[in-house]
């Protein structure tokens, strides 16, 4: 007895070589834009974290009669604002047993070991004379930066830092915390071009700053 003979077809080497580019053009439209969509969550993430520690220091503020803390962890000792505000935001810092996410970028990968510096406060609000800075002081606060998205450099983790230092790891850019407490993206170059300009938009040094003897 003869078998009939099946009609159904398999898929030629041409009509696979098609749905193969087919495949390839979407996967090349679809990947950049979820992509896209990864960095636009990052950046806003990112933004949500500094408007967090913007309330921890304006309620430490309040508390301190108007003093910010410390740009970092050494000189006065114990002093530094990545830990003073750990109890406005309930948070245990930098023990191993628990590791705050809003003081930690999420553009920085998490086994970086100098991710905890990825926010910076501005080192030229005070000086060595003067290391807690009041901001009832300050001419221009909703221009002047608080703290701000930084390169991560290493070897030895700092919590402060310049102009100079400001990352572009959000689409070029990055965000920044002022001293009236508003966040805003920027880009890298902006920031680098405005920091050289003779009449700045954005303020790293108030004007009754100057440099001290150590060239903060």
């Amino acid at each position: 007895m003869k078998l009939a003979q099946s009609d159904r077809k398999g898929f030629t080497l041409i009509e696979l070589l098609v749905v193969i580019g087919i495949i390839g053009v979407l996967a090349a439209i679809i990947l950049p834009a979820m992509q896209s969509a990864r960095e636009k969550a990052r950046t806003a993430t990112c933004l949500n974290n500094l408007h967090q520690i913007g309330l921890a220091l304006q309620q430490y503020t309040n508390d301190f009669s108007g003093l910010l803390p410390h740009e970092d962890d050494k000189d006065p000792p114990n002093s530094c604002w990545y830990y003073l505000i750990d109890p406005y935001l309930e948070t245990r810092g930098l023990e191993d047993a628990e590791i705050n996410e809003v003081k930690l970028c999420p553009g920085v990968a998490k086994g970086k070991v100098t991710r905890p510096e990825s926010y910076k406060m501005n080192s030229m609000l005070e000086t060595s004379e003067e290391p807690f800075r009041n901001i009832a002081t300050l001419l221009q606060p909703s221009a002047t930066v608080c703290i701000f998205d930084a390169e991560t450099q290493g070897p030895l983790v700092k919590f402060k830092g310049k102009w100079e230092n400001f990352a572009k790891r959000h689409q070029n850019g990055g965000n920044a915390l002022f001293l009236d407490w508003h966040v805003r993206w920027y880009s890298q170059q902006h920031v680098k071009s405005d920091a050289k300009s003779n009449t700045p938009s954005i303020v790293w040094v108030p004007p009754d700053r100057e440099l001290d003897s150590r060239g903060r």
